[in-house]
């Protein structure tokens, strides 16, 4: 008992999680080493889910009931509802076959344990845009039809009228205010992403 407490307050107050037993290292050690790539797969997501998000979203909303509209509604809930595992299996099967490659982790085998170095920053780069690109889907999913939303209600208020009757460009009459007012939720979502 006494023993499982040291072992207990060890993990807790210390850090001490112990060796593991395929490298033979401290495991907080190898933990430390791979919360740096995966803080990095976390912020590329984020990033590409917004930069995707955010055209589609404002080009959902000013050319409603249109064809692209359609398209962007239904890829969109297809993001939603397909799982992510099946779509990764789905795109590396993809790139294997059509582009020769074959992603199934963050470095090529060459870089696994190599140092850090210019050339496994090049791989890491090489091989981060497909696991960002499926963790950021159903996100990109979501935020399209929130700014869609959002941007709607705002385009249909009094002062986006009058801008555009006192002659305001179109584009500015859009991204001035309306767009900066429906960005909320790209904002506040980023506390829970």
């Amino acid at each position: 008992m006494i023993q499982y407490y040291k072992w207990i307050t060890g993990i807790i107050f210390r850090g001490d999680y112990g060796l593991s037993f395929e490298h033979r290292e401290p495991v907080s050690s190898l933990i430390w080493d791979r919360i740096w790539l995966t803080m990095w797969l976390s912020l590329v997501s984020v990033l590409l889910t917004w930069i995707i998000a955010f055209p589609i979203g404002i080009y959902s909303a000013v050319k409603q009931y249109s064809a692209g509209d359609y398209i962007f509604t239904l890829i969109g809930f297809i993001g939603v509802s397909v799982p992510a595992f099946l779509v990764a299996l789905v795109l590396m099967y993809l790139q294997f076959k059509y582009l020769g490659q074959t992603t199934s982790g963050l470095f090529s085998d060459e870089f696994i344990s190599a140092a850090w170095n210019w050339a496994r920053v090049k791989d890491l780069l090489a091989h981060l845009w497909l696991p960002a690109l499926i963790l950021g889907l159903s996100g990109t999913a979501e935020l399209i039809r929130i700014l869609r939303a959002n941007l709607l209600d705002e385009l249909r208020r009094p002062y986006v009228i009058t801008a555009r009757a006192k002659g305001l460009p179109e584009w500015k009459a859009i991204l001035k205010y309306p767009v900066r007012l429906a960005l909320n939720p790209f904002v506040s979502t980023l506390g829970w992403i």
